[in-house]
């Protein structure tokens, strides 16, 4: 309201901020792939999540999982080594998690629907990438055409 004080009473109700912030949690949560567990970060800054989709649309799906599953040491080497390419430098290695990379190569051993799915399932877990994961009904029908049942080819 202009011109009310703060800490002022208002017959209006007040948006609680402490206690929504309190009610989320920004613990990672734990996810488990190709028989084992890790957390995946759910503290993602605005930056992280463009640098995580950008690695992802661009075909580094290690270096993207780096972003979720890597110690700070391993996720700050990846971002100094990204903002140099950045800046043109396109000889930079993108350094990668060793737990990204397990992440990866269980999924790389799935079906190609099922690797879709592993993938959104992570991003999903992250919660800030949650808006950006395709559904699994999404999933299903994208790759539903492409797959042909038992005992029909696919060739016309």
């Amino acid at each position: 309201m202009p011109g009310t004080r703060n800490n002022q009473k208002v017959n209006e109700e007040v948006v609680d901020l402490d206690a929504l912030f309190a009610s989320r949690t920004l613990k990672p949560t734990p996810v488990k792939v190709g028989g084992r567990i890790y957390r995946i970060r759910t503290d993602l800054t605005p930056q992280e999540v463009t640098d995580f989709l950008a690695l992802i649309r661009t075909g580094h799906d290690v270096e993207a999982f780096t972003v979720l599953v890597g110690t700070t040491a391993e996720r700050t080497a990846l971002y100094k080594a990204l903002r140099l390419r950045q800046s043109g430098e396109d000889t930079v290695e993108l350094p990668v998690s060793p737990k990204a990379k397990a992440i990866s190569e269980a999924i790389d051993k799935l079906p190609r629907l099922h690797q879709a799915a592993a993938s959104a399932g992570l991003m999903r877990a992250s919660k800030a990438l949650a808006d950006f994961a395709a559904s699994d009904e999404d999933l299903e029908a994208r790759f539903s055409d492409s797959q042909a049942k038992p005992g029909e080819s696919k060739a016309s």
